[in-house]
């Protein structure tokens, strides 16, 4: 198979083989082979041939607001009692024994309570995502690239039983554990067969789920560390350290001292500074 092409711009061409070009192309070229394998052989030439500038710069935003409704939640003893006696609901939570009803101790006559878990909460949040990637490709020192990537969570409205007033969480501080902010901003390096990159991540403060005892939980911004090599056979090897400057995680006492974990599960790990070596291999 023989081919002649000419174009205007050598950009498609450019990104057939895998260069950034700039100018106007002519390409001459022979494919030969079978179903398995196919070979080219060609001759690329015009007017201002050269390498094109392929560095770019990528921002995407994105606005959310989100309503959940029917969230389950199990509902107080206080809340089934106090929502049966103004409308009647939970009648099939509570069993009654004519019997046992007592004017002073138990008027209603009740045996026995079930909390089980029904479709009740609400929650309604709007916030903003925004990203910026750019890539930056050199002639001696290789290809940069850099990313910075948030969340900002502008308004989180919760009502946790029906007919209790709607909260807003994070003006209030009154419910817990939602992060305000976080953010990760990133640079990384490759040259050949080699690459490496740096990673910062932070996590806003937040109001624990009690704030009782502790109001606010501080932020936690972590440090990590890698590099690549691409090996023979189409395979990879990584190695890095995650919070490399073995940062702790903040303080949490929401919970009392007397019993560990002293520190937030559902957001922090305890790990400190970890290393990690992984090996791939590519079919």
């Amino acid at each position: 198979l023989t081919l002649h092409l000419e174009s205007a711009s050598s950009e498609p061409v450019g990104r057939l083989i895998g260069q950034p070009l700039k100018g106007a192309a002519v390409v001459d070229a022979t494919v030969t082979g079978n179903a398995r394998e196919l070979q080219a052989s060609g001759h690329l030439q015009g007017s201002g041939i050269g390498h094109g500038d392929n560095s770019a710069l990528t921002l995407s935003t994105d606005f959310f607001y989100i309503t959940l409704e029917q969230i389950v939640n199990t509902p107080s003893v206080q809340f089934i009692l106090d929502a049966n006696a103004a409308d009647g609901s939970f009648a099939d939570a509570i069993t009654r024994d004519p019997q046992a009803e007592d004017p002073l101790q138990n008027p209603g006559g009740i045996l026995e309570i079930s909390q089980t878990a029904r479709n009740l909460s609400f929650q309604r949040m709007s916030g903003v995502d925004v990203r910026a990637d750019m890539r930056i490709p050199t002639e001696t020192l290789g290809n940069f690239t850099a990313r910075i990537a948030g969340t900002y969570l502008n308004d989180l409205k919760i009502q946790e039983q029906p007919g209790e007033p709607i909260v807003n969480a994070l003006a209030e501080g009154i419910l817990g554990e939602f992060v305000r902010f976080r953010g990760v901003a990133e640079v990384g390096w490759s040259r050949g067969i080699l690459g490496a990159n740096v990673l910062v991540s932070h996590l806003g403060g937040f109001t624990p789920l009690d704030p009782t005892a502790v109001d606010r939980i501080d932020s936690w911004t972590t440090v990590n560390i890698g590099g690549t090599v691409e090996r023979p056979w189409n395979s990879t090897v990584a190695v890095g350290v995650n919070n490399v400057f073995d940062e702790e995680p903040p303080l949490d006492l929401s919970l009392g001292d007397v019993g560990q974990p002293f520190y937030n599960q559902f957001f922090h790990d305890p790990f400190g500074a970890t290393w990690h070596v992984t090996y791939t291999q590519r079919f």
